[in-house]
């Protein structure tokens, strides 16, 4: 009996997202896509649950728009200093 995951992405369980997350804006940092300031503000707001960024890697998660989930985090960065 093979299950079928039904297109299911890799990072839709929170146990997923808790690694996958942290090694995404680990790289856009070092990458300089993000600065270390905001690489570390987001990940505060992950830690403390921000709707805001659930949702953004819901449609990252859905759409693999990288650009726009970028977009996104700077956003809510942005919001909270």
């Amino acid at each position: 009996e093979e299950e079928e995951d039904n297109g299911a992405s890799l990072i839709t369980s929170q146990a997923a997202r808790n690694h996958v997350f942290p090694i995404l804006v680990s790289e856009l940092v070092k990458e300089n896509i993000l600065t270390n300031r905001q690489g570390t503000s987001i990940m505060k707001l992950f830690s403390e649950g921000s709707t805001v960024v659930s949702a953004a890697i819901d449609v990252y998660d859905r759409d693999s728009d990288l650009g726009h989930l970028v977009q996104t985090l700077q956003a809510a960065v942005e919001r909270t200093h």
